[in-house]
């Protein structure tokens, strides 16, 4: 770890900047690294990192929003990088109202960059003579900037295009166009657009919303699946008795006969290719043959022609693929492999690479020049319906169908490797690398722009009510056409490209060498003082002044300070927490349990039947330990670090030691699999409880069972600190909380409470004083118990799913609690409030852990992966604060007399 002041965060945000500049990717992030170790939360070193995560496809929008809004909450000016985000994610009104917000800063205020944005958001709003202004006030701090120039001169015109491209689209829809009944298919031109549906065609314009014309079908077979456009014809594809219209006036021309169908239109329009086990080449409109195409031997399903109109591939129920020469209607190969029917076929844009894909689930790759089969892209989840590929072929898009939403596939062809899996109904945009892929079955529904090859959602088209059955591209990809199944068509400006807001990196103003050096060594002054002082107050407060120096706040050394006299003064308040890293469990299996040593340097997590211990410095496993033949459902690990218990299905309490990783005991006397597990502090006495009930005490020093009895339903133990007593919690109709004596196996007389309290229990954690409870019921609801009244002394409500963990600081004032709803929550025992929600994880949060110092947690959720966070807390320097004990004094005989008499 550098010395503090030697280099700061500021200085590593600058080098990793210039790194990034000179294309050195690895040195780069390994430099913000090292400044999150000093800062955690350096506004400018979270904004860079995460905006080129993202750029990536590493993290997703709700990763970039949550890091930002928690670094914007600390520090004033990374809001305007909230609002940078949020433009070049494109949301305008978010973007535009931050800085607005930004701008009564003088900071940013001073900012020509935030001008600029503000700007950028007012063009997309429309909002022209605010723009203006915005831009006059960015061209006041950055004189000659040509590209702000540019877009005042825009504003001044009131126009979003440039070179006939969209530079500034709305965030809403351009046009609503309301009709009857789902949409089946829909295809664009530049002016209009051509919707089908449930025996009827309708052309709207896309400028005026007016529909231009309308046809109705009778005794149409099927539904109409594709459209293609021609100068002056509508064709409908892969549609039984395929049907040609007039553009000009809806008239329907020419509908083929005995279910045959078109599959594709050649270049120019003139002609098309048509049938159903025998192709041919049909003049248009009146299709009559020009060439024969027979070959297959049962029906085709599908046809992709090349780009110059000269080789075209087809596929059939089959189970081959065959190529033909377009000019002489003669077959070229046949491509053989498949195992069963071939349902989509296509052709890169330079002619040389085929795709065939199908019900066997595999998409093969084809060299059409010699009719080689060059590779398998992999098997897909389901039946492969289309093949889409980008506009320089380098990638394509894979839908394959099914329970729910299709499966999109994305594979870069020249690895041939799947690069991401999203899911919907997709177009692929004619003139960049992005795909707009819309949902079913979410509620709401969602439409995304998703950028290639990263993954990355672009862009989030909002506004549908009902699921997403059809989208499309305008030609030059300028607009996109979404459909729902309530009939409801939104047409969206999609812009030139994507890129067109992204912003540079941002790097630190840092001050001079005699600056720097000036507040590193007021800084090491006053931490000097703090270390040296023998009164714990008074060295709390020297810290205090340390850490006030501008870029002192986070420093490593003042937060390791303030830990250790975490353990000699109480805690007042929270000053902030952070997310220090996030890992991942390297199997497919759900983590079941995680536990923190006291310093808050290790972690034990189990999954399946592996434990694992990490380095939380890093973020790196160390080592796994192996032995339990079936699940691991609960760890205890002693306080002094150095082992831990583990809980299996397979009947076994497993003894490791930490640092070795050996197994020093195995504890086999229990009947069933073990439910729990709890350990005493100084790992001398262990309780485990299995499936049917069953208690064990163990004697740890010669791995012994002591005692065993039966007891309720038990989800979750507690040991109090002599191990005399233990406490657990379980179903409610079989008195959720109970109090039991070890050593006569006794319930201790414990009340289990009113019946509104008598909740099934799904977590627990006890004060080491034994006076003082919390547990978690079903109802979602966290209760603070006083054991030695009986009484509920708190509820803590705000989770909206079961809590799986509940662990208390060590004096008892404050408590963290990991739910299903996807949060942690850092609860005040004494105000009964949430200080804290951690939103990091987004699922279901599966356990968490806290330090004995109550300095970091660490959660870990049902993405499988581990989530460490960092406490700052504000202490009391002289230790005023009211302990829990004397805050919630016991009652009288009396009072505790009629209280119960009360809850009965």
């Amino acid at each position: 770890m550098p010395r503090a002041g030697v280099q700061r965060a500021a200085a590593l945000n600058n080098k990793a900047v210039s790194l990034w500049n000179l294309n050195k990717t690895q040195e780069a992030f390994d430099a913000w690294r090292e400044a999150a170790k000093l800062d955690a939360l350096h506004p400018e070193s979270v904004y860079n990192r995460s905006i080129l995560q993202w750029r990536l496809g590493q993290i997703d929008h709700e990763e970039v929003l949550r890091r930002l809004t928690q670094v914007s909450s600390q520090y004033k000016r990374a809001g305007a990088y909230l609002g940078y985000y949020h433009i070049e994610r494109h949301s305008p009104t978010e973007a535009e109202t931050i800085m607005q917000n930004g701008i009564a800063l003088p900071e940013l205020a001073a900012e020509g960059a935030v001008w600029r944005t503000m700007g950028d958001a007012r063009m997309c709003l429309e909002q022209y003579p605010t723009a203006e202004r915005a831009y006059r006030q960015a061209l006041q701090r950055i004189p000659e900037d040509r590209e702000t120039q540019a877009r005042l001169e825009m504003a001044q015109q009131k126009v979003r295009t440039r070179n006939n491209k969209i530079m500034f689209p709305l965030s809403q829809p351009r046009r609503i166009l309301r009709r009857e009944g789902r949409v089946s298919a829909m295809a664009a031109d530049h002016e209009s657009l051509v919707i089908a549906g449930e025996n009827r065609l309708e052309k709207m314009d896309l400028e005026t919303s007016y529909t231009v014309w309308q046809w109705q079908g009778e005794g149409q077979r099927g539904e109409i699946n594709r459209l293609a456009l021609t100068d002056e014809l509508v064709l409908s594809l892969d549609t039984p008795e395929g049907k040609v219209w007039s553009r000009a006036t809806g008239e329907c021309l020419h509908a083929l006969n005995d279910g045959e169908r078109f599959y594709a239109v050649l270049p120019g329009g003139k002609q098309a290719i048509a049938g159903l086990i025998d192709l041919k080449i049909v003049s248009l409109p009146g299709c009559q043959r020009v060439k024969a195409l027979k070959a297959h031997s049962k029906q085709v399903t599908s046809v992709a022609i090349t780009p110059d109109g000269r080789l075209a591939l087809s596929g059939s129920c089959d189970r081959s693929a065959k190529l033909w020469n377009l000019h002489t209607g003669e077959l070229i190969r046949s491509l053989e492999g498949h195992k069963d029917m071939v349902d989509a076929v296509a052709i890169s844009p330079d002619g040389t690479v085929g795709l065939s894909g199908g019900r066997d689930r595999a998409v093969r790759l084809w060299l059409l020049a010699g009719g080689d089969w060059i590779g398998t892209l992999g098997e897909h989840a389901g039946d492969v319906q289309s093949i889409k590929m980008t506009h320089d072929g380098r990638y394509a898009v894979i839908s394959c169908a099914t329970s729910d939403d299709n499966q999109l596939c994305v594979w870069d062809l020249q690895q041939a490797s799947r690069l991401f899996t999203r899911h919907g109904v997709v177009a692929v945009a004619p003139d960049c690398n992005c795909m707009l892929a819309g949902t079913r079955s979410t509620r709401p529904p969602k439409v995304n722009l998703w950028e290639i090859p990263s993954g990355r959602s672009v862009r989030t088209l909002e506004g549908h009510s009902a699921g997403i059955c059809a989208v499309c591209f305008t030609p030059d990809g300028q607009l996109a056409a979404t459909a729902s199944e309530n009939g409801q068509v939104q047409v969206w400006e999609i812009a030139e490209s994507s890129r067109f807001y992204d912003r540079s990196l941002v790097v630190t103003r840092t001050h001079s060498h005699g600056e720097a050096e000036s507040a590193r060594q007021k800084f090491l002054g006053f931490l000097e003082q703090a270390r040296k002082s023998t009164k714990p107050g008074q060295a709390y407060r020297q810290l205090t002044h340390a850490r006030s120096v501008p870029g002192y706040d986070r420093d490593p050394e003042a937060l390791a300070l303030n830990a250790s006299l975490m353990g000699l003064l109480p805690r007042k308040s929270l000053r902030g927490v952070w997310e220090v890293r996030t890992f991942t469990e390297p199997s497919q299996t759900d983590i079941s349990a995680v536990a923190l040593t006291a310093d808050g340097r290790l972690a034990v997590s189990a999954a399946g039947k592996m434990l694992r211990l990490w380095d939380l410095s890093t973020g790196s496993c160390l080592r796994g330990f192996a032995g339990h033949s079936d699940t691991v459902v609960a760890l205890a690990l002693c306080q002094e670090g150095h082992r831990v218990l583990s809980a299996s299905l397979d009947k076994s309490l497993r003894l490791w030691n930490v640092q070795t990783g050996d197994c020093l005991a195995s504890l086999t006397d229990h009947p069933d699999g073990i439910a729990a597990v709890a350990v005493t502090t100084d790992g001398r006495t262990a309780v485990s409880v299995t499936m049917s009930s069953q208690v064990h005490v163990w004697d740890l020093t010669c791995s012994q069972c002591t005692l065993t009895f039966p007891a309720g339903p038990t989800r979750a133990l507690a040991l109090t600190d002599d191990g005399k007593n233990l406490l657990s919690v379980g179903d409610a109709d079989a008195g959720a909380l109970r109090l039991t004596n070890l050593v006569t196996g006794k319930h201790a007389g414990f009340k289990p409470g009113s019946k509104h309290d008598s909740t099934t229990g799904t977590a627990l954690d006890m004060t080491s004083d034994a006076r003082f409870a919390l547990v978690a019921g079903t109802d979602s609801t966290v209760r603070l118990w006083d054991l030695a009244d009986s009484l509920v002394l708190r509820q803590l409500t705000g989770h909206t799913g079961r809590i799986n963990s509940l662990v208390l600081t060590e004096d008892g004032r404050f408590a963290i609690s990991a739910s299903n709803d996807g949060t942690v929550r850092l609860w005040d025992m004494l105000a009964g409030s949430c200080l804290n929600v951690f939103e990091g994880h987004g699922v279901p949060v599966l356990c968490a852990d806290m330090s004995f110092d109550g300095r970091f947690v660490l959660s870990a959720g049902a993405d499988r992966s581990f989530r460490l966070w960092e406490l700052d807390w504000e202490l009391d320097p002289d230790g005023a604060l009211q302990p829990l004990a004397e805050a919630f004094p016991r009652k009288g005989l009396f009072k505790r007399v009629m209280g119960i008499f009360q809850k009965s």
